[in-house]
């Protein structure tokens, strides 16, 4: 089959995906509820002013390994020994409080309030402790022992919530609610510094007495960092930009349904993250093994995707008051236009872990940045006369350049099968529909488009079992 081709099988990439997915249920449920007791303890225009300051801060987060923790998941498991943990270790500790300064002195130098000054400190400190902290997550993935990275991930989210709870019950305000957000990370630190340490098989790993110079690594995974902090400025930056465009109620309203459409995209990526040690295998985009995954996982993510987003879009008002309150609820029609990002953003994650495990990380860097440049020329020019609401088409056009920029180098496995396409709509409609027109609570309207979803996913699962695979075609 054709995992096995890539030197791994579908029960240990299921074993880590599940791993992973349920490690990032608890996470996005942990976050959410920090997210949600944040908006409403701090109300829209509270809310818009953490926003701006942690959106800005997760846009960073990537930079401050400068990828080499990617590199340690596409290296290790191809046993050529290039990437000396020590030495990323080393990078990622001076990176982390450079970037750390570097956002303090700019959000000082626009001239803030004390307060926001203050809690961005403390974000900063989150900042520099997070190249650490990527970089020693990546042992685990790399070893293909998810589930010891699923464990400290779920203690920083833990011990984040809890800190936020804490918080409000004591009246507090922006700068101990970004405290809380800053003691999870540490402990997320300290967790996996101690367990990688003491694991058996995780550190025991002979290093290349040869490996090349640190240069030669930084010049292999800066692409990397840059790609994927180009990739978080395209998750963020609206964010960040209308903190500088409109009042912070309306920054509030925008950030809670951008949480929103980022759920499904998060959890559902955690399989192709597991898949990325068993493709890096591969090394080349012609591999056969390679084609035919990627093919089968495109298939699966558009049919979820297109799923997710039309019940998000029919249930907007209802999902926004549910989660946050009635004051959120005017934010509905942005959340109805960034349902479209969750299958662009969905597709295009997994065109961008393919060409990273390929060596293609270059190309990736160049395509996202083009899909920001475009985001960041896009949102001002809509902002101003559309508000929030031009701010959210600048999101799914500067997704949709950036998944069209994704599909180019993959004409030799072109994914796109209209009948697939034209399956995933119709369980879209269908889920949508149901949704929609079942009588009831937004929860009961929400288990009737799942049980729907769940009978069609089924089916095309039978039909897809049964049909020969396209090795066999051949």
């Amino acid at each position: 089959m054709s995992l096995r081709s890539l030197g791994t099988t579908f029960g240990l990439v299921a074993r880590n995906a599940t791993s992973r997915s349920l490690g990032a249920v608890v996470t996005l449920l942990t976050g959410a509820a920090t997210g949600i007791l944040v908006a409403r303890h701090l109300g829209p225009a509270g809310f818009g002013q953490f926003s701006v300051i942690w959106a800005a801060t997760w846009a960073l987060a990537p930079l401050v390994s400068v990828g080499l923790d990617r590199l340690l998941v596409r290296e290790i498991p191809r046993d050529i020994g290039i990437v000396d943990l020590r030495r990323g270790l080393r990078l990622a500790a001076i990176m982390g409080p450079l970037a750390g300064a570097g956002l303090l002195l700019a959000t000082w130098g626009i001239g803030v309030t004390q307060e926001v000054l203050v809690a961005t400190a403390w974000a900063c400190l989150y900042l520099a402790a997070s190249g650490l902290v990527v970089t020693l997550d990546a042992v685990f993935s790399a070893s293909e022992r998810m589930g010891l990275g699923t464990v400290v991930q779920v203690v920083e989210s833990v011990a984040a919530l809890a800190g936020v709870v804490a918080v409000i019950v004591s009246g507090g305000g922006l700068v101990p609610i970004s405290i809380a957000l800053t003691a999870g990370r540490l402990a997320h630190l300290l967790v996996s510094a101690v367990v990688v340490r003491s694991s058996r098989g995780l550190t025991t790993r002979p290093m290349n007495l040869e490996a090349p110079p640190l240069s030669h690594l930084i010049r292999t995974s800066v692409p990397i960092a840059g790609s994927r902090t180009l990739n978080e400025g395209i998750r963020r930056s609206d964010v960040v930009l209308l903190g500088l465009l409109v009042a912070p109620s309306d920054v509030g309203l925008y950030s809670a349904t951008v949480v929103v459409s980022l759920y499904v995209p998060q959890l559902l990526r955690e399989y192709d993250h597991a898949l990325f040690p068993a493709l890096a295998r591969a090394r080349s985009l012609t591999h056969s093994g390679l084609a035919v995954v990627f093919r089968q996982t495109w298939h699966a993510y558009l049919v979820v995707a297109v799923a997710a987003a039309a019940g998000l879009a029919v249930l907007a008002p209802e999902v926004l008051e549910l989660l946050y309150d009635s004051s959120f609820v005017s934010a509905a029609p942005i959340l109805v236009i960034l349902a479209a990002t969750v299958p662009l953003r969905l597709l295009a994650g997994l065109c961008a872990t393919t060409l990273d495990a390929t060596n293609r990380q270059v190309t990736r860097m160049a395509v996202t940045a083009v899909a920001l440049a475009t985001k960041l020329v896009l949102v001002p020019l809509l902002v101003i006369p559309f508000g929030i609401a031009g701010a959210a088409v600048a999101a799914v056009i500067a997704e949709l350049v950036l998944l069209a920029g994704m599909l180019v180098p993959f004409r030799g496995l072109w994914p796109l099968r209209w009948g697939h396409t034209a399956e995933a709509i119709v369980v879209g409609a269908t889920v949508a529909g149901v949704a929609f027109l079942t009588p009831g609570h937004v929860l009961v309207r929400i288990a009737a488009g799942v049980g729907i979803f769940i009978v069609l996913a089924a089916l095309i699962w039978h039909r897809a079992s049964d049909a020969p695979t396209e090795e066999e075609a051949v």
